[in-house]
């Protein structure tokens, strides 16, 4: 999506947040660092998911500050509560050293948070798991996906936001807000079984 098309987007209102459907997929991927790295792994914590390619000057860039923003005031909890993933819609390009420079560039190659990058077939279908596919620019470019999504520790719900326009704020209150319901839900069976048997013993 180009310049011109994204402040069209904007001005029609298209940017407001939506409730989706979604699945942390069980894929290989690989991270900054080269190592494996399965989506799947990150359930139970809340997820801040976003698409970026290191080839980009402007937008990427801007999500990936404002995520370490956030990152930053979430304090303990990153890493532990809640974990970022970003990761590269331009893996025929984007090697694991290219995410790593752009990591610590903006302050995020820290605990919690995933840079990764993978075959283009395992990218997508990573994107297919958020509703969105590999597309390309005219110019050949990655094509800029301004979509940014918390999602819920069953990492099967998040709500989308529409990355140039959410305020820090808004970020933090809907992780937040997830990381609250997720503390209402009742324990699964088994861990108030184990629970209950270690009391006895």
């Amino acid at each position: 999506m180009g310049a011109l098309a994204c402040l069209l987007f904007v001005a029609n209102g298209a940017h407001a947040a939506t409730t989706v459907d979604v699945q942390l997929p069980d894929v290989a991927l690989i991270d900054a660092h080269g190592k494996p790295f399965n989506p799947a792994s990150l359930v139970g914590k809340v997820v801040l998911v976003d698409f970026i390619h290191t080839s980009c000057p402007s937008m990427c860039v801007m999500l990936t500050s404002k995520l370490a923003r956030l990152a930053k005031k979430l304090g303990p909890e990153m890493g532990s509560k809640v974990a970022i993933l970003s990761v590269s819609n331009d893996p025929s390009n984007d090697k694991p050293a290219d995410l790593l420079a752009m990591a610590r560039q903006h302050g995020a190659d820290k605990s919690g948070w995933v840079f990764a990058t993978g075959s283009p077939d395992n990218v997508s279908r990573v994107l297919k798991a958020f509703g969105l596919s590999l597309k390309r620019e005219t110019d050949g470019e990655a094509e800029h996906i301004m979509k940014v999504f918390v999602v819920a520790p069953d990492g099967r719900e998040a709500v989308s936001f529409w990355g140039p326009v959410v305020s820090d704020r808004k970020l933090l209150a809907e992780v937040k807000r997830m990381a609250a319901r997720a503390k209402a839900l009742p324990e699964p069976k088994a861990t108030r079984d184990a629970e209950e048997h270690a009391s006895r013993d």
